[in-house]
C-alpha cells in the first residue's frame, strides 16, 4: 500500500509508484490525468483553448524563460544612456592647415 491522505473526509491512497515527495491525489484526479495523458496533440490544443475562458487565461502566448533571457540584453542596452559629448584631441596636424582644419571641424560638428 502507498501513503494515505484525507480529502473531504475520505481516505485516499496513492495510485501507481510512490516516490519521496509524491502527493496523494484522489482517484478522480488520477483518472483525469490518465485521460489527459492519452490525448492526441490536437486534442491537447483543443483542451488548452477550451480551458482559457473558464480559467481566465489571456489569449496571448506566454514567453518561455529562454525567450525572456534572450530578450533581456536588448532591453538592458536600451536602458544605457548614449554618450552625447566627446573629447577630441588632435595628436598631429599640419600647422599651415590649422585654420582650414578648425573650419572643417566646425562644419562637421554643429554647435561649436
Amino acid at each position: 500500500r502507498g501513503p494515505a491522505g484525507v480529502e473531504g473526509g475520505r481516505l485516499l491512497r496513492a495510485v501507481g509508484p510512490v516516490y519521496p515527495g509524491a502527493r496523494v491525489v484522489s482517484s478522480k484526479l488520477n483518472a483525469l490525468v490518465d485521460e489527459i495523458a492519452n490525448l492526441s496533440l490536437l486534442e491537447v490544443s483543443d483542451l488548452n483553448w477550451a480551458l482559457k475562458k473558464p480559467l481566465n487565461i489571456p489569449g496571448a502566448p506566454m514567453m518561455s524563460p529562454g525567450m525572456m533571457m534572450a530578450a533581456m540584453p536588448a532591453a538592458a542596452a536600451e536602458d544605457v544612456p548614449q554618450k552625447m559629448t566627446f573629447e577630441v584631441t588632435l595628436a598631429k596636424f599640419d600647422d599651415t592647415k590649422k585654420i582650414a582644419l578648425i573650419k572643417e571641424i566646425g562644419n562637421i560638428i554643429t554647435g561649436l
